[in-house]
């Protein structure tokens, strides 16, 4: 009997370690329900799935956690949103609303902002009292993708959208206006995911061209012997292009599991999926191929632990919470810089690059300073802390009466 109830604690801690595989249903039911959205006469019959207490239509939507991202879903060429329903249950079960529009026409721009226009809709709703998506959206975390013609016009949301945090198409297609000659312009987290084989969107001459033109922090994952309409439920068109050799279930799992895992990781920002979209367990895949160039992720915020106050000037011990980025192995360095106002116009001394939080600095000449800490990353992203302190140094001889007597911290925001 001991010995059972070993093996049972055992596996149950298994299962609660163990990492779950992006490419598999997430733990939210899945509800869905139909709307017809108009932007400036552009009338779109659009399908909206989201978490839920329990699977189907009008489900009531789970509120006992989020606030979940938006992600805007565009279809391809003359394709039909219904062709993607498993995409949508994908991401919805993994805590995303989806939103995905029937694109009334074919003008690649227009349709970028459609895709826009339905991320602010569903953003709109969730300040409505009463609807269901009432303060359960966060309206500071946007996602696009799309495939082909979608995927294409998802990339173009990013130039007219500035705040789109990642776009990741399937097979995104060229576009006009050109998004291969117009994609150095984003300001998003781009993230391409191709087929191998695609006789329609070769890689070559769509996915490459516009990686290569993507600025910074960008991926591109190609499936090994994909094809254009495999990432589709439906086989339909399969005609239109007869390349690749792998299933289509095959190619659906793959790329909805890097689809959810960059979503995972830059809309939810948890850096457990980072080896799933960058690191060791993408880079040991076989059936697939990562080029990335990711050196450029913003810091996260941190402050000054050590309190304002009055001190001698001989060891001067200066403590500091930790920045990171995204990505759980990146190094950060700092430099602690000393001034005599609070706007650092001057500075008095900057330590040496230093990895921990905390340094002792032997001593400064007497005198009223404040103080902040710069954090730096290999790629050049620089941001400092979010609070300085006030710090009055002492001749070390002078005898200090009372305690020091602490300063309110003041605070100013530096923009990444």
């Amino acid at each position: 009997m001991i010995k059972i109830l070993i093996v049972v604690l055992i596996l149950v801690q298994s299962c609660f370690y163990a990492q779950v595989d992006p490419g598999n249903r997430g733990s939210f039911a899945q509800g869905w329900y139909s709307e017809t959205i108009n932007r400036d006469g552009r009338s779109m019959n659009s399908r909206i799935y989201y978490p839920s207490m329990t699977d189907g239509e009008n489900a009531p939507t789970d509120t006992t956690q989020g606030p979940y991202p938006v992600v805007a879903f565009g279809h391809g060429f003359f394709m039909q949103t219904s062709y993607y329903i498993s995409l949508y249950r994908q991401l919805a079960s993994h805590g995303f609303i989806v939103i995905a529009p029937q694109f009334s026409d074919t003008q690649h721009g227009e349709l970028g902002r459609d895709l826009i226009f339905c991320i602010n809709h569903i953003v709109t709703m969730s300040k409505t009292p009463g609807n269901r998506f009432y303060s359960l959206v966060d309206s500071t975390k946007k996602g696009v993708s799309g495939h082909s013609m979608g995927g294409g016009a998802s990339l173009l949301a990013t130039i007219y959208d500035t705040t789109i945090t990642i776009a990741a198409p399937f097979a995104a297609a060229e576009t006009t206006p050109s998004i291969i000659s117009t994609i150095n312009g984003t300001k998003s987290y781009i993230y391409l995911i191709s087929a191998q084989n695609d006789g329609i969107t070769p890689p070559a001459t769509t996915q490459i061209p516009m990686y290569n033109n993507t600025p910074r922090n960008k991926g591109l994952l190609t499936i090994k012997g994909g094809n254009h309409t495999k990432f589709m439920d439906t086989a339909i068109w399969d005609w239109t292009d007869a390349n690749g050799y792998i299933n289509r279930n095959n190619q659906i799992y793959l790329s909805q599991k890097y689809l959810t895992a960059a979503f995972k990781l830059f809309l939810y920002e948890d850096n457990n999926y980072w080896k799933f979209v960058f690191g060791d367990s993408v880079s040991t895949d076989t059936s697939i191929i990562l080029e990335s160039s990711i050196n450029q992720l913003p810091l996260y915020s941190f402050m000054i632990k050590t309190s304002s106050g009055t001190i001698a000037n001989n060891n001067i011990e200066i403590k500091w919470e930790k920045s990171k980025t995204l990505n759980p192995n990146e190094q950060v360095k700092y430099v602690v810089e000393f001034g005599f106002d609070s706007t650092f116009s001057s500075l008095f001394y900057a330590s040496d690059e230093v990895t921990d939080t905390l340094i002792t600095i032997d001593s400064l000449p007497p005198a009223n300073y404040f103080c902040r800490i710069l954090a730096k990353t290999q790629g050049g992203v620089e941001k400092f802390s979010d609070n300085f302190i006030n710090l009055i140094l002492t001749s070390p001889t002078e005898v200090v009466d009372e305690a020091p007597v602490p300063i309110d911290f003041y605070y100013f925001r530096h923009l990444s």
